[in-house]
């Protein structure tokens, strides 16, 4: 079966569903008035859902979960997994979750001319500026939230950490690209790559 956050979603809740629909009902709407994760984000957050089970079923939780992660792993194929800990880091495996993607590229211009040209591509993104720290060696710019327009990726909250090294008569620009809590298809870690090598190489959305 193909697999990704929608199929994982399904199966968390089919899971739930088995011990009862109230269960389910009642599992999710504290899993998002406490801690506030949506059914759409549990494939990036399954160890939240071990969470609010502790708090709300209390002596019954271990077993509460033991039933949602066999029907899980018999639903999305896969077995040791014995804990949402684990699910977790399968799940981080499997559908990319958390991505980052880095590059770097070496540039025959200065630091300002180069921070120019970098701050203006973040800005160009719909990225803000979170913060500029400019010293001898180089420049660190860290820009959050925003879309990339290259990769189509507009869905999801971003972190850009790009710093900028000084050396002879050149610069060397390395830019790692973050999707915190994002689960994405390997397509979109493809996007998500070229996008980083985009900054990387001072290149705008469209070449330019």
């Amino acid at each position: 079966m193909r697999l990704g956050p929608d199929e994982v979603r399904e199966a968390l809740e089919e899971a739930l569903g088995s011990l009862g629909e109230s269960t389910k009902k009642v599992t999710l709407y504290y899993l998002e008035a406490k801690l506030g994760v949506k059914p759409e984000n549990l494939a990036s957050r399954p160890e939240a859902l071990a969470a609010i089970l502790r708090e709300i079923y209390g002596p019954l939780a271990g077993f509460v979960e033991r039933h949602v992660l066999q029907r899980v792993a018999l639903k999305l194929g896969f077995d040791g997994v014995d804990s949402f800990t684990a699910l977790a880091a399968w799940l981080g495996r499997a559908l990319h979750v958390n991505p980052s993607e880095e590059a770097r590229c070496r540039h025959s211009l200065g630091l300002a001319e180069a921070l120019q040209r970098l701050i203006m591509l973040l800005t160009q993104r719909g990225l803000r500026l979170a913060s500029i720290e400019v010293d001898e060696g180089g420049a660190v710019v860290k820009a959050r939230g925003g879309s990339i327009v290259a990769t189509g990726l507009d869905s999801y909250y971003r972190e850009v950490e790009a710093s900028i090294g000084r050396g002879l008569g050149s610069v060397t620009v390395a830019v790692r690209v973050s999707l915190p809590g994002a689960s994405i298809s390997s397509g979109e870690r493809t996007r998500l790559r070229e996008e980083a090598q985009a900054l990387a190489e001072l290149r705008g959305p469209e070449g330019v």
